[in-house]
């Protein structure tokens, strides 16, 4: 039996309904310091709607209240950029500051992007979306990726926590995408 300490997955899988939102599924896995993660839901937008909420990177403050600062670091070319993201999280009554930049990659119908770990909170982590149309005013928003904080994250507790963080902070970006879509 590996020891728990070095391995330890979290996997929630389902189809449901989170705060008005047609989640699909959820998987969560923190591995040897590594958190990696899917989500995917259905959201009542057009792809095209979503896809320009989520490239519209200085607004990510309406997306989330714990979004401090979304920019523009620098525009290599009209589809690819490197962007910075604060985010201030408080857990009970610690808080504290997160910082990712990334490069990011923009097509018709997905977003990747990896983290440049000398200027993030992150030692390394990638995250892909891709989002499909379902019909002209529905899609699917599928989110695959991982992260290697640099911050320590105590064991058994922490990984169940990251989890539950997790899902809300998402799940709260997506109904804000969705509501947004709509405008």
């Amino acid at each position: 039996m590996k020891r728990l300490s070095l391995f330890f997955i979290f996997t929630l899988t389902w189809c449901t309904y989170v705060a008005g939102l047609e989640i699909q599924f959820t998987e969560i896995q923190w591995d040897k310091g590594v958190f990696s993660y899917r989500y995917s839901v259905n959201l009542n937008a057009s792809k095209n709607q979503i896809l320009k909420v989520l490239t519209s990177f200085e607004g990510y403050t309406a997306l989330n209240k714990n979004i401090l600062k979304s920019e523009v670091v620098r525009k290599y070319e009209e589809n690819h950029i490197k962007r910075r993201i604060t985010i201030k999280k408080c857990i009970i009554k610690f808080c504290f500051n997160l910082q990712l930049t990334e490069a990011v990659i923009v097509s018709k119908a997905t977003i990747k992007s990896e983290i440049i770990a000398n200027h993030s909170t992150f030692y390394e982590g990638n995250s892909f979306w891709e989002i499909r149309p379902l019909s002209p005013n529905k899609s699917i928003v599928n989110m695959t990726g991982s992260l290697k904080p640099k911050f320590w994250i105590p064991p058994i507790i922490g990984p169940f926590l990251m989890e539950r963080i997790f899902i809300k902070e998402v799940s709260e970006i997506m109904k804000n995408v969705e509501a947004l879509a709509k405008i």
